[in-house]
């Protein structure tokens, strides 16, 4: 049975899970729809109503932290268990704070935009590319309600943030290798994938439109968070530990499409 991946293309929670199937070198497909559309195909595969879920011969994984240890005893360590207690502690917090504020700071500014979401859908199949388009004020209606989008959103999302990433700020600042220990574990990863979005690395896993068509508030946030040391620091995670993910995305897409 080869492994299905189910996403939202560009959900970074996705993206997570994806970087740490990748590091695998297992072969599995990415099975990747529109929001809203996703919950049909999530039925089909016997899964919940989010996304990532990975269909394995063992069941179904329906969150991103449990694809990582997926991944972890397929042959990546992740959860070295001498700092297991520390790095899990780091995931939960980034997976708490940074990953739903960096979605509602996204989202807050994109959905002003119709084009960037038609964009974002493009690796989505074809079919769900049309009927998307004439709902879209719907679609953009029910992610605000969904996510409790405001117009105060953006900065009250953004002090969620600054909160957490100044304190890995003050750990990374000392210029050490890796967040805990001395490898790349869950808590970088997790950082990397869902703070990515915050300074756009270039091998990021999911072809986000290019940094001068974004909303002007989110390429100035974007410029200056990719100067702290936690940006940096995300940065070349990805440039170390992401590298060919363009190429092998490509190949990945086109076998969902076919």
């Amino acid at each position: 049975m080869q492994l299905r991946l189910l996403t939202i293309p560009f959900s970074h929670y996705c993206e997570k899970a994806r970087w740490a199937l990748d590091l695998t070198g297992l072969p599995y497909l990415e099975d990747a729809h529109a929001p809203v559309f996703h919950y049909l195909h999530n039925r089909r595969w016997g899964a919940g109503s989010t996304v990532p879920a990975l269909v394995a011969p063992e069941g179904v994984l329906s969150d991103s932290s449990d694809i990582l240890l997926y991944a972890h005893r397929h042959g990546v360590p992740l959860y070295p268990r001498r700092y297991e207690a520390e790095i899990r502690s780091w995931e939960d917090r980034f997976n708490r704070v940074i990953g739903p504020q960096t979605r509602v700071w996204a989202y807050s500014l994109i959905l002003e935009q119709p084009d960037l979401i038609i964009e974002l859908l493009r690796s989505c199949p074809k079919h769900e590319q049309r009927i998307a388009k004439p709902l879209l004020s719907q679609i953009q209606a029910g992610i605000k309600q969904s996510y409790q989008i405001r117009p105060s959103s953006t900065q009250d999302s953004l002090r969620e943030i600054n909160a957490l990433w100044d304190q890995t700020d003050r750990i990374l600042a000392s210029g050490q290798p890796y967040l805990v220990g001395e490898a790349f574990s869950a808590a970088d990863l997790t950082l990397g994938a869902l703070g990515g979005i915050m300074v756009m690395p270039p091998q990021y896993g999911f072809p986000y439109p290019p940094l001068e068509r974004l909303p002007a508030a989110m390429r100035s946030e974007i410029e200056a968070r990719r100067q702290t040391p936690t940006g940096k620091y995300v940065l070349a995670l990805f440039r170390k530990h992401r590298k060919g993910i363009q190429a092998y995305q490509g190949e990945r897409s086109a076998s969902v499409r076919a």
